[in-house]
């Protein structure tokens, strides 16, 4: 390479080369969803919305569940070792009562069991927004699952009886 007028031998060359590309598959080879969440929160008008954002990068899978007459539990597919999402302040909340950390995500405990929600990705944002409003069909909630053993109960207790 000294014909060349390069200042840099061909060892040289070769090792830094190397050097390069190991660097560029390991960066590669990091998870996908390597990245912050964050949460956020705003009151307005006739709902209030929660939004998580994925900092560099998409969304992980989530799951937003009704899972109790005044909870829903927010869950997201998080890498391994990755922190836990803070949980946002919820100052002016009219339906809200509080929010908490739980594995792999959060629970949000309500005033009320009258609520319905909504929730929808903004892929362009890498955000997930979920929209709490008054909806008093929600107090007639009731834990399916829990629907389902005590008919199953009821089932069996018909039949040994008849």
């Amino acid at each position: 390479m000294q014909g060349i007028g390069w200042p840099v031998s061909l060892r040289r060359f070769t090792a830094t080369f190397g050097l390069l590309a190991v660097l560029s598959a390991a960066d590669g080879a990091l998870p996908e969803h390597a990245r912050a969440l964050q949460s956020g929160f705003r009151a307005g008008g006739d709902a209030e919305t929660l939004t998580v954002s994925a900092d560099g990068g998409a969304l992980p899978k989530y799951s937003v569940r009704r899972t109790g007459a005044q909870e829903l539990t927010v869950t997201f597919d998080a890498a391994p070792g990755e922190k836990a999402l803070a949980a946002p302040g919820i100052g002016g909340s009219r339906l809200i009562s509080g929010v908490r950390p739980v594995p792999g995500g959060f629970k949000i405990q309500l005033k009320t069991s009258a609520f319905g929600y909504v929730n929808a990705p903004n892929k362009a944002k890498s955000q997930l927004n979920i929209q709490i409003f008054a909806d008093a069909i929600g107090s007639s909630w009731a834990d399916a699952r829990k629907d389902a053993k005590k008919d199953t109960k009821e089932g069996r207790q018909g039949r040994e009886e008849g």
